[in-house]
């Protein structure tokens, strides 16, 4: 049972990488429109140069371009099917499989974690804020052997849908002195935007 919970885990974590790769699946978004996507629904914020990235049709990705061509913001939606954990302790232990893979090394060098168990009595949910140094981005800055990656969500039992599970962020990945000082603030206007489905 344990195993096949980490193949999901597993596999939920290939489906985000292979996300990231350019795909002929694009297609600008307006601002402030909606976006569906399994089970989710998000609204795009006020700001022009969102794409949607979505070649299998069982998530999203929302692209914007930062300040140069190697930075962006990323609007993610993945999920998976799998049996609703029967104990808070089974879903943590799901959670720190996913935490583990997104904060360690040697990709990964965590700079600050945050992680709480929402107080929810209908399902389990744990909001999430990471700022990492990424060594393996798709592309370095020029004379950096690294980039920021700051990212902010929640990973849950969908509300609606009792055998799936959802990962749901906002991240930012940037080169060294372009942070962004609004980047909590917008992530938390997309997360508070969305809303769940049936579907």
């Amino acid at each position: 049972m344990k195993q096949s919970i980490y193949i999901a885990i597993l596999a939920l974590l290939a489906s985000c990488a292979l996300g990231e790769k350019e795909s002929p699946y694009k297609e600008k978004i307006p601002r402030l429109s909606n976006v569906p996507g399994a089970g989710i629904s998000f609204v795009i914020p006020d700001e022009e140069g969102w794409m949607l990235f979505d070649p299998d049709g069982k998530g999203a990705m929302i692209v914007r371009q930062g300040r140069s061509k190697i930075e962006s913001y990323i609007i993610s939606l993945d999920t998976y099917q799998q049996s609703v954990p029967k104990t808070e302790d089974k879903f943590k232990q799901l959670y720190q499989v996913l935490k583990q893979r997104e904060t360690s090394p040697p990709r990964y060098k965590p700079l600050a974690i945050e992680d709480r168990l929402r107080d929810s009595k209908n399902s389990y949910c744990i909001d999430f804020y990471y700022l990492v140094e990424d060594s393996q981005p798709k592309e370095l800055p020029v004379g950096d052997d690294y980039m920021l990656l700051e990212t902010m969500g929640f990973f849950a039992v969908h509300p609606n849908i009792p055998n799936y599970m959802v990962r749901v962020a906002y991240s930012y990945r940037y080169a060294k002195g372009h942070e962004d000082p609004q980047f909590k603030t917008k992530a938390k206007w997309v997360l508070e935007q969305l809303t769940f489905t049936n579907q």
